[in-house]
């Protein structure tokens, strides 16, 4: 269930959002930026909600994005995104 997942993930209690995410996770160009043609960045941009986010990201980044989106617009305070990657 997506939205129970965000929900939790956006609750006042979590402090911290870990996550690893595999190389090709990153969508990136060759010079280091987002690539917005890769059909899920897309996808994740396109859908954008404003307020809420996303309703399904696809992506880390729509994930990240939305779970912050939320939280600010409830009010709630800092969160930590822990990247997780080669450790």
């Amino acid at each position: 269930d997506p939205e129970a997942a965000l929900a939790r993930l956006c609750s006042a209690s979590v402090r911290i959002v870990s996550l690893t995410v595999t190389e090709k996770g990153y969508y990136r160009c060759t010079d280091g930026s987002l690539d917005r043609t890769a059909p899920l960045v897309k996808q994740d941009i396109d859908e954008w909600g404003g307020a809420r986010g996303l309703a399904q990201p696809r992506t880390a980044f729509g994930l990240i994005c939305t779970i912050l989106q939320r939280r600010r617009s409830a009010g709630l305070g800092p969160l930590t995104v822990l990247s997780c990657d080669n450790m």
